[in-house]
């Protein structure tokens, strides 16, 4: 992947323009094969993940990268692995990582994303099965656990912009300030779920 260039990509939109010629309209005349494929559910969330670059100027450098964990990058096995590998390619590339993870474990990742992406043990507490962990890149790579769980208060973390240095993300008052901007038949919805 190339990260001086990472934004979220989550798909193509037609171009409204007159068809070339001898181009056919795929709404109009879908083409004529055996078989015709389209994502699965779970593909589809996962390329609509969340990932935000944090670049410095004026080189524009990407110095950090927040993660915002989908249900499909936890669809399986491979999923998890794909999202395992991206994510140490970023860090290897010396890029400070931030992850927020608020979907349960599954059998692909019983004890979190961080016991997959760190080599010492880790076990999430039994009563909070849900991660939030900030990643300092350096000589000696440093993480930054906040084990949580449905219902309580996410806390603010931090994300370096310098092995020295961080900023606070204020997950909690981002995630209600979105809230409050959803309009209400919608909330209505999320909260029978």
């Amino acid at each position: 992947m190339d990260y001086a260039n990472a934004g979220d990509v989550s798909g193509t939109e037609a171009i409204e323009s007159p068809l070339p010629q001898g181009a056919i309209g795929l709404a109009d005349i879908p083409p004529q094969v055996s078989l015709r494929c389209m994502p699965s559910e779970a593909n589809v969330y996962r390329e609509k993940r969340r990932t935000i670059a944090i670049r410095q100027e004026p080189s524009s450098r990407i110095v950090a990268m927040i993660e915002i964990i989908s249900p499909g990058n936890k669809d399986g096995s491979k999923a998890m692995i794909e999202f395992v590998s991206k994510s140490l390619e970023v860090m290897n590339a010396g890029i400070h990582l931030l992850i927020v993870d608020i979907f349960p474990t599954s059998p692909s990742n019983p004890e979190g994303i961080h016991a997959l992406l760190w080599d010492d043990p880790f076990c999430l507490p039994s009563d909070r099965r849900l991660t939030l962990v900030s990643y300092r890149i350096d000589r000696m790579n440093e993480a930054f656990i906040e084990p949580t769980d449905v219902g309580q208060r996410m806390a603010d973390m931090p994300i370096f912009l310098d092995p020295a240095w961080y900023v606070n993300v204020p997950l909690a008052s981002t995630y209600e300030s979105a809230w409050r901007g959803l309009p209400k038949p919608f909330q209505h919805v999320l909260e029978e779920v």
